[in-house]
């Protein structure tokens, strides 16, 4: 399942009017609540012929900087695509996945193929931060 014409037309204006995360979550909005931690079939087939399938993954409690394990996604061939999205929880500016400003990489992440090892790295000032990643995958 994939975001639908109206989710994709919320996070398109969200995001062209220059958005605070609550817009972006907004737009968002059952799509990553109805989908946390659950395999879905994209519908989408990988360039390699297979089929990708995605899980959102939502954390809490990130230290303000660190690198953190969320957890292992079995089973992985290739991974297709990570976004995402980090919020400090005393609100305000919300951070894209690969977020940098001069040469401080402020939000990132990585997934590992042969372990379907997931992590992410933050680097601010606040703690207690929250956030989504949307991962795809080929699988096995």
């Amino acid at each position: 399942m994939s975001l639908s014409r109206n989710a994709k037309a919320k996070l398109t204006n969200a995001l062209s009017n220059g958005p605070e995360a609550e817009e972006i979550v907004e737009a968002l909005d059952g799509y990553i609540v109805h989908h946390n931690g659950v395999e879905e079939d994209t519908g989408k087939i990988w360039i390699n012929g297979k089929k990708i399938f995605r899980k959102v993954i939502t954390f809490t409690d990130l230290p303000a900087t660190a690198s953190t394990f969320l957890g292992v996604i079995s089973g992985v061939d290739v991974f297709t695509d990570i976004a995402g999205i980090l919020q400090p929880v005393s609100g305000g500016v919300a951070f894209h996945l690969g977020f940098q400003l001069d040469t401080n990489i402020y939000f990132n992440a990585s997934a590992s193929a042969g372990s379907g090892a997931v992590n992410v790295f933050t680097n601010l000032v606040e703690t207690n931060n929250f956030g989504h990643l949307i991962i795809e995958y080929t699988k096995v």
